[in-house]
């Protein structure tokens, strides 16, 4: 008897694959199988979700290795960047030696459909790319590759995550495929902008703005952490605290289509908050309500608020950004108070006020010990300290400020301040790399910190790497026109770009934005040069009298040096 064997229909389709696997996972086996296998478990309880959350069908798995395909290549690429800011969470409490480092590869092709299996060129080049990328040592994107055909369509149809950075060619198969990483300046023209302006003090007691200015720089923060959002800076949006402008007027200023207003009554243990998302270019109320009650569930009306914005601007979020926001600082609704007296006397530079927030930081940590947010606004304090002259110890403050900021992320892994102050330490110590890395563990967690973007953007200067440096300070000035640190540097960087004009044309904004002493000593010595470099002798002249006579002991080959 002839046996018969039924062969199941094929069909091709055009599909977007995602494939990813973890980094080492032999040696990870061969050091400590059960825990290995543990955590890979972990990983998988949360990565697998996020598949289906975003529309993906799991295909395949074969022990660390992942295969899903997704019928959208927006959904495929949001779900890679969910899984490995996923992932930072999952790793944060993990030794570096035995963190499941995940790659992924994403591309769009042909492939054959055998029942539930997927074949053919279309998910071999997605597991080659995986293999391409190195694991997520810093930013989350810097671990996703894309082929470069997906990255036109990206381009095209999907501005919010496409960014083409470095072009490699890969053997197999016959024609070499393009690679593009997914770099975070590119995405932010695709944002949906929101600007947080001041919360107005309807309390009687005047001596409460800082709450109610703690209340809107911590909204911004909680709306920040939304990948899809743009959160204008704080030092932007506060710029038209009182000032009488319409919608239309301020949402141009800060190039923000939504603005987020509101007011905050304070009397006794009891708290008031009103609030209005306003369409800035109509000037349209698109959302507003009011919450009383306790002040100690301050924290719940921030949440709330935060998700009734990205709910009314129509922004897609993954339920990882979802949950994060949901996490409050600290249950001590004193401690909290103490912090943002703090931030108050934090944003006066001056030895007493210092000395101040330093105080209400200590007591904050004091009534609540995990209070990590408390611990990263200490550590700041000592490092402002130490940077701006105010200590004779400053190696002893300097290790304290790290180790405040290390305390920070003990308690919580996802304290972007504690991130942001060890890229400050780093960077004053000319740890550049350490120094970039900690930046990028910022970005992951507040795509929109703007601080983040000029510290990155300054790391890169000061390493040599002026071209990788432009765009995050353009980002950074994206976020604030006004951000004289970003409009400093980017002065310095058109001059090692042999952009001269250019370096002549923001080195002059940047000293008409400040009367400073730095700055003046720093873009004088750069306008000399980017005059000389002109032929313009006069003018290169006139910069130089200008920086002897700001520091006449002034030795041009020590200042160059600090550029690498």
């Amino acid at each position: 008897m002839v046996e018969t064997v039924q062969i199941a229909a094929r069909r091709r389709k055009l599909t977007a694959i995602l494939d990813a696997d973890v980094a080492g996972f032999s040696r990870l086996m061969g050091e400590d199988e059960s825990g290995t296998h543990q955590a890979l478990s972990e990983m998988r309880r949360a990565v697998d979700p996020l598949i289906t959350d975003h529309g993906g069908r799991i295909v395949g798995t074969a022990g660390d290795s992942l295969l899903a395909d997704f019928a959208s290549v927006v959904d495929a690429l949001d779900c890679a960047v969910a899984i490995q800011q996923a992932a930072v969470v999952l790793n944060e409490p993990i030794p570096p030696a035995r963190r499941l480092e995940l790659r992924i590869g994403v591309n769009l092709g042909d492939v054959i459909v055998d029942g539930d299996d997927i074949f053919g060129d279309g998910v071999n080049i997605a597991a080659r790319l995986q293999e391409l990328r190195p694991p997520r040592r810093r930013h989350t994107r810097s671990a996703i590759s894309i082929a470069g055909a997906l990255a036109i369509l990206v381009l095209a149809a999907w501005a919010l995550h496409a960014g083409i950075g470095e072009r490699l060619g890969i053997g197999a198969p016959a024609k070499p495929v393009e690679v593009a990483s997914l770099a975070a300046p590119a995405r932010l023209a695709g944002r949906t902008s929101v600007a947080v302006l001041p919360f107005k003090n309807l309390s009687e007691d005047a001596g409460q703005e800082y709450f109610s200015d703690g209340i809107s720089e911590d909204v911004a923060t909680a709306l920040g952490r939304f990948s899809n959002l743009l959160v204008a800076a704080k030092a932007a949006s506060f710029a038209y605290k009182g000032r009488n402008l319409s919608p239309a007027e301020i949402g141009r200023l800060l190039d923000a289509q939504y603005l987020l207003g509101g007011s905050v009554r304070r009397a006794g243990d009891r708290v008031r908050v009103g609030v209005e998302l306003t369409e800035a270019a109509t000037g349209r109320l698109v959302w507003s309500d009011n919450y009383d009650g306790e002040t100690k569930d301050i924290f719940a009306v921030q949440q709330d608020i935060a998700q009734r914005v990205v709910g009314s601007a129509a922004v897609k979020l993954t339920r990882f950004e979802r949950e994060r926001v949901l996490a409050g600082p600290t249950e001590n609704l004193a401690a909290y108070e103490y912090v943002l007296r703090g931030r108050e006397f934090l944003s006066h530079a001056t030895r007493e006020q210092n000395d101040e927030a330093q105080t209400m930081f200590e007591r904050a940590t004091a009534l609540d010990p995990n209070f990590a947010g408390a611990y990263a606004a200490l550590g700041r304090a000592r490092y402002e300290a130490v940077i701006s002259g105010w200590t004779e110890f400053r190696e002893t403050e300097l290790e304290q400020a790290e180790a405040l900021a290390r305390k920070a992320l003990t308690l919580d892994p996802m304290t972007t301040n504690a991130y942001r102050l060890l890229a400050n330490v780093y960077f004053y110590r000319k740890r550049y790399e350490l120094a970039l890395s900690q930046t990028d563990r910022a970005l992951e967690i507040n795509p929109s910190d703007v601080e983040s973007y000029d510290m990155r953007g300054t790391v890169l200067v000061f390493a040599g790497r002026a071209a990788e440096a432009l765009p995050w300070l353009e980002g950074a000035l994206r976020f604030d026109r006004t951000d004289l640190l970003a409009a400093f540097h980017i002065s310095v960087t058109y001059y090692f770009l042999g952009r001269y004009a250019e370096a002549i044309a923001a080195g002059d904004r940047a000293l008409a934005r400040s009367p400073g002493r730095i700055v003046h000593t720093t873009i004088h010595p750069f306008l000399a040069a980017a005059y000389a470099e002109m032929g313009r002798d006069q003018d290169a002249q006139s910069e130089r009298f200008i920086t002897l006579r700001l520091s006449p002991f002034f030795d041009s080959e020590r200042f160059a040096a600090q550029f690498g």
